[in-house]
């Protein structure tokens, strides 16, 4: 009985259950196929999604690979085309060079063209005789002779022998005694290509920038180009601020000349001034022709990088090298300037472009390079030693040059072999000079010099010079030199006072 209960109420709720099942089928059938096909759809979705991304994470994976190979190929392809490159270069090279078979060395294909190989094959001759000449017997003891002298007693040299010994053969010395120097151009050096004679003009000198470093040469060049300007009647106004701080600053090596200076070398900052005030004054007075003198004047300025970061000293510097490169160097008026470590700070394109040739002793690349505004000019100096020069001419042409040893006792030689006629030289200073070979003349050149230091005027007197032989009275002197007004009292005052002493210096 119970087990028949049990299966009537298992049936029973099966049936019921189908029964809710069946309505609830009949009711909402609609909405059941929906979700479905809802659910089917979303599924149906997610697997495309999931295909897609795939496909195009392939896709990128594949583009990237073919790219990395394609890059890989244009990089190999490159170092082969290097390398073929250089394989051909090697090939020229070698067929430029031709190898003898008597055992010497190779000789370039060019020199054999132009017959200069003769020349090589020559040297190396030389070379292998004397390699192969028997050397002297080297004595195997010495022997104790106290009564045999090796003294060379009562040999002199004559004068002449004595005044070439101050410098080896090939210096300025020897040059100048031997009258080997251009009477109308100027000896820059000897190339260092060819071994030929670098010559200049005016025209290629007359406003010149020189440089280089502390040692590499540039006193020596420019003490042998001012000679060579003094033997063509020039005449100087130095600048030089560290003048007086020793023998080694270029206004002591120039004492020399100092009987050609037009005055005494400017130092501090108003005689600078001066001086390049009475630069421009020769220059204007030429232009106009108030003066028809056309005697070569030359600005010598050391230490010009200095000075143009020196306030007004450099915007007067500036305008008297505008003014040279412009004007006066149609009139006889000239500048060297001389300084070290340029750059585009000290040295701007405008202030660059007032100089017209360049010449330098050893320098960085990048300084000269700087100084010139030449890539060539730069690796030339680079690469020189002391006592040798790069000049670029104002045409651009590079000159690589050994340049003659100058010292200042070559300088004294040259000064005492020039006679300056008294109306014409603007110190007025006669002499009687001693010539190279007289066997006073070591005392008598010391005698010379020390005339002449005391006779020399600054810049500032020689303007209160030039101005009162034009007339001006002292009144208008102190104001043209002084820039004070004639209503400034006790300044006015002193500064007339200063003229006077002037005019009775010049006048004495």
């Amino acid at each position: 009985m119970n087990s028949e209960t049990k299966m009537v109420s298992k049936g029973e709720l099966l049936a019921v259950a189908l029964v809710v099942v069946g309505v609830v089928t009949v009711m909402f059938g609609e909405y059941i196929l929906i979700a479905g096909a809802v659910i089917v759809g979303a599924c149906a979705v997610g697997v495309a999604l999931w295909v897609g991304v795939g496909l195009i994470a392939w896709a990128w994976r594949f583009v990237g690979d073919t790219r990395l190979g394609w890059d890989e190929r244009r990089q190999n392809m490159a170092i082969q085309a290097a390398q073929t490159k250089q394989m051909l270069m090697l090939a020229d090279k070698q067929s430029e060079v031709l190898y003898p078979v008597d055992g010497f060395m190779p000789i370039a294909h060019n020199a054999v063209i132009d017959g200069s190989h003769n020349m090589h094959l020559l040297e190396l001759n030389a070379r292998r005789i004397e390699t192969l000449a028997p050397v002297a017997n080297v004595p195997h003891s010495l022997t104790y002779a106290p009564h045999i002298s090796q003294k060379h007693e009562g040999v002199a040299l004559p004068d002449n022998q004595k005044a070439f010994d101050l410098a080896p053969v090939g210096d300025f010395f020897s040059l100048f005694s031997n009258g080997k120097l251009p009477k109308d151009k100027f000896l820059v050096g000897t190339s260092l290509e060819d071994g030929s004679e670098v010559m200049a003009t005016w025209g290629n000198l007359y406003s010149a920038l020189i440089g280089g470093m502390s040692g590499s040469g540039k006193s020596t060049l420019i003490r042998s180009l001012l000679a060579q300007s003094a033997l063509q009647g020039g005449r100087f106004v130095v600048i030089d601020p560290h003048y007086g701080a020793g023998e080694e600053s270029l206004g002591a090596s120039l004492q020399p000349l100092r009987n050609l200076m037009l005055c005494d070398v400017a130092s501090n900052d108003r005689e600078m001034s001066s001086a390049l005030k009475y630069v421009a004054d020769i220059g204007k007075r030429r232009l106009s022709g108030q003066d028809t003198d056309k005697t070569p004047i030359v600005l010598v300025c050391d230490e010009t990088t200095g000075l143009l970061q020196r306030g007004n000293i450099a915007d007067q510097l500036i305008d008297v090298l505008g003014m040279i490169s412009q004007e006066t160097r149609k009139v006889g008026v000239f500048a060297f300037c001389i300084g070290q470590n340029f750059s585009g700070q000290v040295l701007p394109t405008e202030v660059r472009n007032s100089f017209v040739s360049f010449i330098s002793c050893r320098a960085r690349r990048d300084v000269a390079r700087t100084q010139s505004g030449s890539s060539e000019f730069g690796r030339s100096a680079e690469h020189l030693t002391t006592g040798q020069a790069v000049w670029m001419t104002p045409s651009g042409d590079v000159h690589r040059v050994a340049v003659p040893n100058c010292t200042q006792s070559h300088l004294q030689h040259v000064a005492q072999s020039l006679t300056v006629n008294a109306n014409e030289n603007l110190m007025s200073c006669p002499m009687t000079q001693p010539m190279i070979g007289d066997s006073n003349s070591g005392q008598a050149a010391q005698d010379f010099m020390s005339e002449v230091i005391s006779e020399v005027m600054s810049a500032e007197e020689q303007r209160i010079r030039e101005l009162f032989i034009g007339g001006a009275s002292v009144g208008d002197i102190a104001v043209e030199v002084f820039g004070v007004s004639k209503k400034a009292g006790q300044p006015y005052v002193n500064a007339c006072g200063t003229v006077q002493a002037a005019i009775r210096k010049c006048m004495s």
